[in-house]
């Protein structure tokens, strides 16, 4: 599989999970809403809803669930405020001698970059680089890595976002072959940002520097592609069927709940 296409494919994956993580936590987690005082003296429905769970699992479920959604709306807010301004340039360049460039996206995107790059780098090291960041400006790779973020609220499934980050790497590595069509040229440039120990880049970016330098390097002189590991995919499928079983066998009890609401 091409890494554009691991990229997208684990994006769907991930995107599936959270779903069914936050619906089996909040089916979960009414255990213990229905058997609060306030709740209870609201509706009538409480009595019978309560018995769905033990209590006691209500509560690491309502913490969960609260922790999901905070943190989803930590880490949207976050990548909003990334953002580029509405007329803002599209490329940047920042007069300091730190190393760094990165792409921020929405808004057509940005590439921001410093002097202290362009003077380390020769001009096809420069072209790879510029090559690599617009590329997932124009691929939106951005809001695969929002997803990412998101599913690293999870810890199992931690490693499916490690693995997202690196797919969207390889992805931009690739379209620079593309464009510059020399794949020694792009692993030497991708090996030599790491050297250069570039500033690191803001969570919500992606940078030429980011994940993977060995496996990415390895995969660019290479002329297989790189297997995609079973380890992130196995910790993702665990999190769908346990998420999907806990969701099911409150099912039953939900449905019931909605009933009675539809015939008061």
């Amino acid at each position: 599989m091409s890494p554009s296409g691991e990229a997208a494919g684990l994006a769907l994956i991930a995107a599936f999970a959270m779903t069914c993580t936050v619906i089996a936590t909040a089916a979960t987690a009414v255990s213990l809403i229905a058997r609060l005082p306030l709740v209870a003296s609201m509706f009538g429905w409480c009595e019978r809803l309560a018995g769905s769970s033990p209590w006691w699992l209500g509560v690491p479920a309502a913490a969960c669930l609260a922790g999901l959604l905070g943190g989803g709306m930590a880490v949207s807010a976050r990548h909003l405020r990334a953002r580029p301004a509405k007329d803002a340039p599209s490329v940047v360049v920042v007069d300091t001698a730190q190393v760094f460039a990165y792409s921020l996206g929405g808004r057509g995107g940005q590439v921001v970059t410093s002097r202290g790059l362009l003077e380390q780098m020769s001009p096809e090291e420069r072209r790879v680089i510029f090559a690599h960041e617009t590329a997932h400006l124009r691929l939106g790779h951005h809001r695969i890595l929002w997803l990412a973020d998101l599913a690293a609220l999870n810890p199992l499934m931690r490693p499916l976002s490690k693995r997202m980050r690196f797919a969207l790497e390889r992805a931009a590595d690739e379209e620079a072959v593309r464009a510059v069509g020399d794949r020694a040229l792009v692993a030497r440039t991708v090996g030599r940002a790491a050297l250069l120990s570039f500033d690191r880049a803001p969570s919500h970016a992606l940078s030429m520097d980011g994940s993977g330098v060995v496996g990415r390097v390895e995969a660019l002189l290479s002329p297989a592609e790189v297997a995609s590991p079973a380890g992130p995919l196995l910790a993702s499928a665990t999190v769908i069927v346990v998420a999907c079983s806990l969701a099911w066998s409150q099912w039953t009890h939900l449905a019931g709940m909605a009933h009675h609401l539809c015939v008061i």
